[in-house]
């Protein structure tokens, strides 16, 4: 409560919501110049309050790009002792919500939002996919998960494939873990949420990454497979006309994202034909 207080002496207390890293309370604001705020404090352990001051340090950091219609949400309060943050709270549609209600076009907007963050630190460059820690990482989780099905072995060799490739694309600052459920549609703007893996690398990542948690959103959890098939590649097309960027290798980082889904389910070696059919496609 005293981190309100801070800020306005009339709040109401709302919704408390616990997760593995924050406790995270929610507070209507009437009279403060937010109708609401959250309050988010990490926990005790020492990874989650790495995270959580990751995540005011770029909200603080990106705030001067992210002023008119696309935005993100603005820090009220940091307290570093207590490693707890205080934001502007959110009410608007949540842009999963408006793609699968059908309730407007909002593709052109996220691919907006996106490539406003990825003028950040951008520089365009030559560089090997073997170069990539996305490589490294899908290497190492093939080589953890081989139990002596033979797909394991195609994948490896496909992946070695991979790593011969030579691309010229753009670094920037990235999301990390960019979704369409990380979008609200507000009055005034498109904001974004969850900056707290925020990293430097391929912009194919971040774009790869909004595919992948579309096609599992809209697609396998809403069964939406059409309407996902469709916005991923209309996102995809427009973004790419929008930046002026050949994504000639995003089916390399779409398929490790996919990967990263399909070995925690309990289907997982019934989805290794479809890495490998997506992975051949170079």
């Amino acid at each position: 409560m005293k981190y309100v207080t801070a800020l306005t002496d009339n709040f109401k207390f709302d919704d408390h919501i616990h997760t593995f890293d924050n406790d995270i309370y929610l507070f209507s604001t009437p009279e403060f110049e937010h109708k609401g705020v959250v309050v988010k404090r990490a926990q005790k352990h020492i990874p989650s309050r790495r995270l959580l001051k990751k995540e005011a340090e770029t909200l603080l950091r990106l705030r001067p790009f992210f002023l008119e219609e696309y935005k993100i949400p603005e820090v009220l309060l940091y307290h570093s002792i207590d490693c707890a943050i205080v934001t502007q709270r959110l009410y608007g549609q949540n842009a999963l919500e408006i793609i699968t209600k059908g309730e407007g076009d909002i593709i052109p907007n996220l691919v907006e939002w996106v490539s406003r963050l990825h003028q950040i630190n951008s520089n365009e460059k030559s560089y090997s996919i073997s170069e990539t820690e996305t490589l490294q990482r899908f290497n190492n989780l093939v080589n953890k998960d081989d139990n002596g099905n033979p797909n394991f072995k195609e994948i490896k060799k496909l992946l070695r494939q991979w790593s011969k490739v030579r691309t010229h694309s753009k670094t920037s600052l990235l999301q990390g873990d960019l979704s369409p459920i990380h979008f609200y549609q507000e009055n005034d703007g498109l904001y974004s949420l969850d900056f707290n893996g925020v990293t430097e690398g391929p912009v194919e990542e971040d774009i790869a990454s909004f595919i992948s948690n579309a096609k599992l959103h809209i697609g396998l959890v809403k069964g939406n497979q059409d309407v996902a098939d469709s916005i991923t590649k209309r996102f995809e097309k427009l973004y790419s006309e929008r930046n002026n960027l050949d994504l000639k290798n995003l089916p390399f980082y779409v398929t490790f994202f996919d990967y990263l889904k399909a070995r925690i389910r309990e289907d997982f070696e019934q989805s290794l034909g479809t890495i490998i059919e997506n992975l051949s496609d170079n």
